[in-house]
């Protein structure tokens, strides 16, 4: 199996103090696609999703200056170009969204996540280390950031080993910013390495990995031969190799439903010492003496 990937993505900010906050959504979501919303805005706040949207975190970091949510839905094709996302008094908020190919079925297995909460204010971000539920598979991994900016506080720099997905903030009073970095790798758990950003702030580190699909199963079997008799006498004999069969594994639950495998059998060059017709129809009884007409 292969590690889930970032299809498309997209960021947005409310960059006035609003409720609803307009939240863009990647491109191109089609029914089965993963999406994921992460969502950061000013001091304390309960956030609300629309409809189909699941959340799998929401936290508040120490001295109530930053609220960080993160949410997941199954795409269905008919999602729109964004969607509104509620807070319960006006802030102003940041967001990243991503579309992911390849995962597994999330309302059967959902994104799983850890979070660290700071307990004091610094210019280090350090998402906690995660062990999914899953063992070792090929995740996709995210290393999220969310922070107080209202001082222009911006990103220096990600996480090693881990790509930009995207980072946005926004300036002036009550501003907020969040940073999405991503790693697909294959491991029983992954921590992250630190953000690092230019001013000392309140701020929140989470982890976040997306299972993988369950791949198809091949199953390779060794080429067996035999021989047919055609019939007594005949020496007709078939070399019929056995062919590989292909499993196509698919998802049931936690578990793989494998339908019934379809076996090809190809003969090979048919050998048989040549008989005339009309002495093999004779041994077999099938000619009859016609009477002769009168």
């Amino acid at each position: 199996m292969a590690a889930p990937v970032v299809a498309t993505k997209a960021e947005s900010q409310m960059n006035s103090e609003v409720t609803d906050h307009t939240v863009t959504l990647p491109a191109s979501i089609a029914s089965g696609d993963t999406v994921l919303a992460f969502f950061s805005c000013d001091a304390i706040e309960s956030v609300g999703w629309p409809g189909g949207w699941n959340e799998i975190s929401e936290k508040v970091s120490a001295g109530n200056n930053n609220t960080l949510a993160i949410a997941w839905r199954k795409g269905t094709g008919s999602e729109g170009a964004d969607m509104i996302v509620t807070t319960d008094t006006t802030e102003r908020s940041t967001h990243v969204t991503v579309r992911i190919t390849g995962a597994i079925d999330p309302t059967t297995q959902a994104p799983e996540i850890t979070t660290v909460e700071p307990g004091t204010t610094g210019t280090t971000i350090d998402p906690p280390s995660l062990t999914p539920t899953g063992g070792s598979q090929d995740y996709l991994w995210f290393a999220v950031a969310g922070w107080d900016a209202q001082d222009g506080n911006a990103l220096v720099s990600g996480p090693t080993n881990y790509s930009e997905t995207n980072w946005i903030e926004n300036g002036g009073t009550g501003a907020c910013a969040i940073a999405v970095y991503q790693r697909a790798l294959t491991a029983a758990s992954e921590d992250p390495g630190i953000f690092t950003i230019t001013s000392a702030e309140q701020r929140l580190g989470q982890t976040v990995a997306v299972h993988p699909a369950v791949g198809a199963i091949a199953v390779d079997l060794p080429v067996v031969s035999f021989n047919l008799v055609a019939g007594p006498g005949l020496g007709v004999a078939h070399d019929l190799p056995v062919v590989t069969i292909q499993l196509s594994a698919q998802e049931m639950g936690t578990g793989v439903e494998l339908p019934v495998a379809i076996l090809s059998i190809v003969p090979q060059v048919l050998q048989a010492p040549v008989k005339s017709a009309v002495g093999r129809r004779h041994r077999a009884g099938l000619f009859k003496k016609k009477k002769r007409r009168k």
